[in-house]
């Protein structure tokens, strides 16, 4: 039975490396409120985008939500580095040299790979924040290409963690996990703890295991913390 695999019956983050990084990061402290940049493809096929946006927004706290509808805007908001969560809902693929990429913005606009960070100082220092790359139809990106575009943002960008997937995942599934974990994760939860009870909130309802694919590259202990 789905309920007996261990990603339902246990809180598991999946170990990273970090390259130049001082140390895995057990903690996202927050000094006010979490600052939140949520960066969206504007494909007019994402049908579920506004509801979706909107029911975020009441999760991570409206006023300190910022939403980017361009490859530029999201650029620029990370490299003011100063969020504790960085969430795509995106495109993903790879390019022609099978380097893996998310697409913001509209569907022309150009793409962000994990050169981008590099290219324009994209590294969060201080704030460290979770990346959740919520990529609806992504396409031809084999787990070993998924890691690199992950281990971009842990390495280069310096994030705490990455939470992805490395298959096709659909609108009606990525907006019903990423609500799920992000609710308890938001909550104080730890992120192992948070994404076992989306998958298991998400089998319960519709005996639906794919759950499964949301994989979180950090330590399951990862968690907000209010700083006192």
């Amino acid at each position: 039975m789905p309920g007996r695999v261990w990603g339902f019956r246990h809180a598991i983050g999946v170990p990273v490396s970090l390259g130049d990084a001082a140390e895995v990061a057990g903690t996202i402290v927050v000094r006010d409120r979490p600052r939140v940049l949520i960066a969206l493809s504007m494909d007019p096929a994402l049908q579920q985008r506004d509801d979706h946006v909107d029911r975020l927004r009441r999760i991570v706290q409206d006023e300190a939500c910022v939403v980017a509808r361009s490859r530029d805007e999201a650029i620029d908001q990370m490299r003011r580095g100063s969020q504790h969560l960085v969430y795509f809902y995106c495109h993903g693929g790879v390019d022609g040299q099978g380097r893996p990429f998310i697409r913001v913005g509209a569907p022309k606009d150009p793409a962000i790979a994990r050169s981008t960070l590099s290219t324009y100082g994209i590294r969060w220092a201080s704030t460290r924040p979770l990346v959740f790359v919520n990529g609806c139809h992504t396409a031809d990106v084999e787990p070993e290409r998924a890691v690199e575009m992950i281990s971009g943002f842990l390495d280069t960008g310096h994030a705490s963690g990455v939470v992805g997937t490395e298959i096709t995942v659909f609108e009606p599934l990525a907006t019903e996990f990423a609500e799920l974990a992000l609710t308890e994760f938001f909550a104080g939860v730890p992120l192992g703890e948070a994404v076992r009870r989306a998958r298991v909130t998400i089998l319960g309802r519709d005996l639906n295991p794919l759950g499964l694919v949301y994989i979180p590259f950090a330590l399951a202990s990862l968690a907000l913390v209010r700083d006192k």
